[in-house]
């Protein structure tokens, strides 16, 4: 079964779509990502949804360097961790990503007199 998750980072300031399949990540290899990278499982949610809420923050912060290039951001993730994370072993897929944008305007600064 094919279950699809979306995440959505402040309000809209990133968003992430992530297909899984519920064949192949199930209880138990989900937990053991989890166990691998020291994520705490939140017992509410499960492991499946705490493993693909994982990824869904590597795909945003890797988005800050590559903007919406998701080709870019699978192979820096593949490249940077010690899992495969994406693809059809792990039954997780990026669907969607609308990254993170730094605003100028949000950006304060504060004079600070000596």
């Amino acid at each position: 079964m094919i279950k699809t998750y979306f995440f959505d980072y402040d309000y809209g300031m990133a968003k992430v779509t992530i297909a899984v399949d519920t064949d192949v990540l199930t209880k138990e290899p989900a937990s053991a990502i989890l166990d691998f990278y020291g994520w705490y499982c939140d017992s509410d949610t499960g492991a499946i949804s705490e493993a693909v809420r994982m990824c869904a923050m590597d795909v945003i912060k890797a988005g800050v360097i590559f903007g919406n290039d998701l080709s870019k951001i699978k192979k820096f993730i593949k490249e940077n961790n010690k899992l495969d994370l994406f693809g059809d072993k792990s039954g997780i897929k990026i669907i969607d990503f609308k990254p993170f944008q730094f605003d100028p305007d949000i950006l304060e600064l504060e004079d600070i007199e000596k």
